[in-house]
């Protein structure tokens, strides 16, 4: 990512000055010339890429499941009345917390009582 910046900071700072635009900011004028448009643009750019990597990289394709399944812990996720409490109670969260374990720890996958080592689950 450093790189990339600096590799886009080289080829900006080389290029030849012309003015491209010239606007008024609470009495302040701002000259604008195509190299430094130029390089925000770019910049942008960049800074784009290197979000959307990141996302790529923390939440590979299959990941939508996990994700989704985080709601269980947003309190409007829950029962607003006590009628739909009592209704929901003994099985809310259940299979999503299922689908936790078997992507956190797939080692248990479904067995709570813990039967693998835990050396072998914090090897993964």
């Amino acid at each position: 990512m450093l790189a990339s910046r600096q590799d886009m900071t080289m080829r900006h700072t080389s290029s030849h000055v012309v003015l491209d635009s010239m606007y008024s900011y609470k009495g302040v004028d701002v000259m604008m010339c195509m190299g430094e448009e130029q390089y925000i643009i770019d910049g942008i750019k960049q800074n784009a890429r290197d979000v959307i990597a990141g996302l790529k990289e923390r939440f590979p394709d299959g990941s939508g499941d996990v994700l989704s399944v985080f709601d269980i812990f947003h309190v409007d996720s829950m029962p607003t009345d006590r009628k739909s409490w009592l209704d929901c109670r003994e099985m809310f969260g259940v299979l999503d917390l299922q689908v936790l374990v078997s992507h956190y720890y797939p080692c248990v996958d479904n067995d709570f009582e813990g039967a693998c080592k835990q050396r072998h689950c914090h090897q993964q």
